[in-house]
C-alpha cells in the first residue's frame, strides 16, 4: 500500500462534444446547463476515483466497486484501509486518496463580498486572518475549502457548526469538539490556476506535495465499462 497521500485533478473543459453528450445523463430539454454539468461532474468524479484507486493499488478500474456510507462519504467496498474523497466545481473535478481518512474541497473564486458569510461561519481568528490578507476573497475561499475538507474528512458535512473549529493554526485544526480534539489532522491549501482553490485534510501527518493532473481522454479510455456503481457524491 502506498504511504504518501495523492491529489488528482481533472479538467472537464478538455472533453470533446461526443464525450460531453455521452456523460450528460440529462436528456430532458428543460434541464438547465448547471444541472447537466453536475451530472457530468458526478459521473466523471466516480471514474476519477476508480482511476486513482487503480493507479495507486495496481488494479483495473473495472474491478473497483464504490459505495457510500450513511453520511454520504464514498468508500471502496474491497479495502477498508484505503480512503478517498471527491469534489468538483465548474470545470474541475478532484480526488484525494490515501491510507488514512481524507477530505477534499475545491471552489471557484467568485469576486463578490464575503463579509457576512465570514462573520456568520468563521471563528474570530479566521476572520482576523482574512482581514490581514491583501486578497481577502482568496483568503476567504482558502479558509472555506479547508473547513469543508475537514468536515468531509470526519464525515460530518456542513450541518456541523463551522464556528465549532478553527483551521488557522500553522496548518492544523483547532477544535472545540472534545470528542476528536486529540486526533491528528493536518490541512493544506492549493491554488489550481488563478480561479480555483483546493483544501485538503488528512487524518495523519503526511500531505500531498503536488496536484497530479489527468486528461479526460486518459480517464475515459482506462475506465470504459466501469461506471455503474450505485453512488452519488456530494461536492
Amino acid at each position: 500500500m502506498f504511504q504518501v497521500p495523492r491529489l488528482f485533478a481533472l479538467h472537464i473543459d478538455e472533453m470533446s462534444q461526443s464525450d460531453y453528450s455521452e456523460y450528460n445523463t440529462n436528456s430532458d430539454s428543460s434541464i438547465t446547463f448547471e444541472d447537466s454539468l453536475k451530472s457530468i461532474q458526478t459521473r466523471l468524479g466516480l471514474l476519477l476515483a476508480k482511476h486513482c484507486i487503480g493507479l495507486c493499488c495496481n488494479i483495473s478500474p473495472e474491478n473497483i466497486e464504490i459505495q457510500k456510507r450513511s453520511s454520504g462519504k464514498p468508500f471502496w467496498k474491497n479495502d477498508n484501509q484505503l480512503f478517498f474523497n471527491i469534489s468538483h466545481s465548474n470545470q474541475w473535478v478532484i480526488c484525494g486518496i490515501g491510507n488514512l481518512e481524507i477530505g477534499v474541497d475545491i471552489e471557484y473564486v467568485k469576486r463578490k463580498s464575503v463579509d457576512s458569510i465570514s462573520s456568520t461561519f468563521f471563528s474570530t481568528l479566521e476572520q482576523d486572518y482574512i482581514k490581514n490578507e491583501s486578497d481577502k476573497i482568496r483568503a476567504f475561499y482558502r479558509i472555506w475549502t479547508l473547513k469543508e475538507s475537514y468536515l468531509k474528512c470526519i464525515g460530518r458535512g456542513l450541518k456541523y457548526p463551522l464556528k465549532g473549529f478553527c483551521v488557522i493554526n500553522h496548518g492544523s485544526v483547532v477544535w472545540s469538539d472534545r470528542s476528536i480534539k486529540n486526533t491528528v489532522f493536518n490541512l493544506k491549501s492549493f491554488d489550481l490556476d488563478s480561479d480555483y482553490i483546493i483544501g485538503i485534510c488528512i487524518k495523519g501527518k503526511q500531505l500531498p506535495k503536488t496536484i497530479e493532473t489527468i486528461s479526460v481522454s486518459e480517464l475515459i479510455n482506462k475506465n470504459n465499462g466501469s461506471e455503474h456503481d450505485n453512488y452519488s457524491p456530494y461536492n
